[in-house]
């Protein structure tokens, strides 16, 4: 199945990626699910991302 996302790629520490994949376990979601929605809460939050935009996002993948 196509995609027609794109990947992005960072450093983080040792403690940091446990963390995010302790975290991710125990939401039973992927890590890079968890950062996508981590950086979209915070985006939506700071008025980079509206609502708006998130929900037609959303319902185009559908």
């Amino acid at each position: 199945m196509a995609t027609n996302k794109n990947r992005i790629t960072f450093q983080a520490s040792d403690e940091l990626k446990d963390i995010l994949e302790l975290c991710a376990k125990d939401r039973e979601q992927s890590v890079s699910a968890l950062i996508v929605g981590i950086l979209r809460d915070y985006l939506l939050s700071q008025g980079y991302l509206s609502v708006k935009k998130q929900t037609q996002a959303t319902q185009t993948k559908t």
